[in-house]
């Protein structure tokens, strides 16, 4: 410990440590300093080292404040949000189920649609891919909730919110949610009718499965921006400012060489960022679809099972593809040093998987008789298959490296190193040897 405080203590301006150098030696010789010492040499020597006057302090207050106000100010011209929300109650859909019908509904392909059939973002669609757009919709605007745990009834309450700076078409977004929901409800269940009739004789049994709009698409009001947050911000920055023009005015030869090394630094960011090849990154999501009619007539409503996803990838080569898995879904991402190969790369995994699933029915439906009632709805695809919700993207812009942060690295380093030799250069403590 009192090697540590004595490495605080050179953080003392060099008057007080040829004057007190000595004195603060013989003193830690006596004693058997703790993190409580270390903590109040620490703060001494940042007092020593900005000790202000009344003036200098009222001017510090003053441009904190001035920052503050402009910050606050400047929050006026973020545009005010308006969110809209809807409801709706899902019965006869077991929670895999709800997260299958969310996830198809909030899909890049979906939103995609729904983004371009409205006219939104067309600002952000002109500085980024689309990619990036629907990217931040999904982790700024939108939120899709389910309760847990289920109603008395059984059904699951699902709440739609979505925000936007235009109330109409934030309305608009909403409703668009709830109208691809019933149709995906609606759209399979006549599917399912279609599938068992071509099995067996008669009408298909009611399906359970059914969508009731508890709470219709609403505008619930203004999301007005965090103006307090930005104050907070402008008040550090402006603080900040402060500080470090009060720092400049007194060792002006510190900050002289701290631009030097930052400069230095900034070429050598640069250089290092630029010289790293770019890496692009494709992404896909598949997710297998339940069966549409059980093998049983009598039996429940099939529902996936996700473990036979898991077999169908583990026979299949995906070298360099990352895998997250999330219910009967799976997202694939694979990374390349050009965008096509990435697309390209990851279309071959999809192809590969599908031929998997192919080979199994076939394998499993080989010398079938015409009674074998499973042969024939996994041959007439009504069995478990696998959908694409979003195809392989073909990335526009590179994922790595991360040039802005190499380059602020660089700077902080050369800053960090300017400031070290300017330490280096000033007279040290006795050591305690």
């Amino acid at each position: 410990m009192r090697r540590l405080v004595l490495l605080a203590a050179r953080l003392y301006p060099a008057a007080w440590r040829a004057r007190y150098g000595d004195e603060f030696e013989a003193m830690l010789e006596d004693l058997r300093p703790g993190w409580r010492d270390l903590l109040d040499v620490l703060g001494g020597a940042t007092m020593e080292r900005i000790r202000v006057s009344k003036r200098e302090l009222g001017l510090t207050a003053g441009v904190a404040a001035l920052g503050a106000l402009v910050a606050f100010g400047l929050s006026f011209t973020v545009p005010t949000r308006y969110q809209s929300a809807a409801t709706v109650s899902l019965a006869g859909m077991s929670r895999e189920r709800v997260a299958q019908l969310a996830g198809e509904v909030s899909s890049r392909t979906s939103l995609s649609w729904k983004i371009s059939k409205l006219e939104m973002y067309r600002d952000e669609a002109k500085r980024m891919p689309l990619e990036d757009v629907i990217a931040g919709m999904q982790r700024r605007d939108l939120r899709v909730i389910a309760a847990w745990p289920p109603r008395p009834d059984g059904s699951l309450v699902v709440r739609i919110l979505f925000s936007y700076p235009d109330p109409v078409k934030s309305e608009a977004m909403v409703r668009s949610f709830v109208t691809a929901i019933e149709d995906r409800v609606r759209y399979r269940r006549v599917e399912r009718e279609q599938a068992w009739r071509s099995i067996w004789p008669g009408g298909a049994p009611a399906n359970a499965e059914n969508v009731v709009v508890l709470d219709r698409p609403a505008l619930l009001g203004q999301v007005a921006p965090p103006r307090w947050s930005y104050a907070g911000v402008g008040l550090l920055v402006g603080f900040s400012i402060a500080v470090f023009g009060l720092l400049w005015y007194r060792r002006r030869t510190i900050f002289r060489r701290a631009i030097g090394y930052g400069v230095a630094g900034l070429t050598i960011g640069l250089a290092i960022a630029y010289l790293v090849p770019s890496i692009y990154t494709s992404t896909a999501v598949i997710q297998l679809t339940p069966a549409l009619i059980p093998e049983d007539p009598r039996a429940a409503t099939p529902v996936a099972n996700p473990d036979r996803l898991r077999q169908l990838v583990s026979k299949v080569q995906m070298d360099g593809i990352r895998l997250v898995y999330h219910g009967s879904g799976l997202t694939m991402q694979t990374t390349a040093p050009e965008p096509r190969k990435a697309q390209m790369q990851l279309q071959s995994g999809i192809t590969e998987l599908n031929n998997a699933n192919q080979m199994q029915i076939r394998a499993r439906c080989a010398g079938a008789d015409a009674t074998d009632v499973y042969c024939k709805i996994l041959m007439r695809r009504m069995g478990e298959n696998l959908e694409v919700l979003d195809p392989p993207s073909l990335p526009q812009s590179p994922s790595a490296p991360n040039r802005l942060l190499i380059v602020l690295l660089a700077v902080g380093f050369g800053l960090v190193a300017a400031i070290a030799r300017e330490l280096r250069r000033e007279p040290k403590l006795p050591s305690l040897a």
